[in-house]
């Protein structure tokens, strides 16, 4: 345990100024709901401006999330040829879970203590706290955990990158494909429209899962 927590603060010092920069914009996320309730209800025009760079903060947070999960995976590769040492004598299994804990505070822990004063301010109950964090926690799965699973099959963002963009083009060949048999079978969708959607998502997470604790 103890060599895990030193992986943890390693990897938190070697990405202290990512780290810094990633929470200063969910900070700026914060400052524009502030902007918007101090705001004047009849301008419109203002709100929907302030409204764009909510959105932009947004999607920025999502991008800047996806690239420290690629850093934080590949700050101890376990692919390619150029590691540290050429026999690693950290266990796959201590090696995982401090890069699963390292995960869980920075993308779990730390979003959720930033956000947390503002949620209060906003007067929310426990009751809509957890609410809150449970819906942050979700959408920062929705990004950690793909970015996990391209990270711990590359060795630099440049793989990471060409990796996620095949998979991007399978899943557009396979949705296409997908929507030119319900064209011509009208009566597959309606078989298959009671599938979960969470059916399918446990599927493809469980996938990913194995592969990351093979790696």
């Amino acid at each position: 345990m103890n060599l895990t927590c030193h992986i943890v603060k390693k990897d938190f010092r070697r990405l202290q100024v990512p780290l810094m920069l990633w929470a200063l914009l969910l900070v700026a996320q914060i400052f524009i709901g502030v902007r918007l309730l101090q705001g004047d209800g009849d301008n419109l025009e203002w709100f929907g401006r302030m409204g764009l760079y909510a959105q932009l903060f947004f999607a920025l947070d999502l991008i800047a999330t996806y690239v420290l999960v690629a850093r934080l995976i590949h700050e101890d590769p376990l692919m390619g040829s150029r590691v540290f040492w050429l026999t690693r004598p950290i266990s796959g299994a201590r090696l995982l879970g401090a890069k699963l804990l390292g995960a869980a505070l920075m993308f779990g822990v730390l979003p959720v203590l930033i956000w947390l004063p503002w949620w209060l301010a906003c007067g929310y109950g426990w009751h809509d706290v957890a609410a809150a964090v449970f819906e942050t926690l979700v959408w920062k799965s929705l990004v950690v955990v793909p970015a996990l699973f391209l990270a711990v099959i590359t060795d630099e963002f440049s793989r990471l990158f060409v990796w996620q963009f095949i998979l991007l083009m399978a899943l557009i060949a396979a949705s296409g494909l997908a929507n030119a048999r319900f064209l011509f079978h009208p009566g597959m969708e309606t078989a298959i429209s009671g599938l979960p959607a969470l059916v399918v998502w446990a599927i493809i997470g469980a996938g990913a899962g194995l592969l990351v604790c093979h790696q």
